[in-house]
């Protein structure tokens, strides 16, 4: 998951400052990471399996980890 900080002193400091619209992005796809993510929580390990094979194809195992 990838977690987007806009504050604390290294935003103060950054060289340069996103538009409002670029951190409506942001917070956006964050959000949709931690629904993701706690989608995937919820899931057993069988059904985490199913949706890997189902992704990836049972042939492929070493895209497992």
């Amino acid at each position: 998951m990838v977690n987007f900080t806009v504050s604390g002193p290294d935003w103060i400091n950054a060289p340069w400052r996103p538009s409002e619209a670029t951190l409506a992005r942001m917070r956006r796809f964050d959000e949709e990471q931690r629904s993701i993510a706690a989608e995937v929580a919820g899931l057993s390990a069988e059904e985490r399996e199913r949706i890997i094979d189902d992704f990836l194809g049972p042939d492929v195992p070493e895209k497992r980890n």
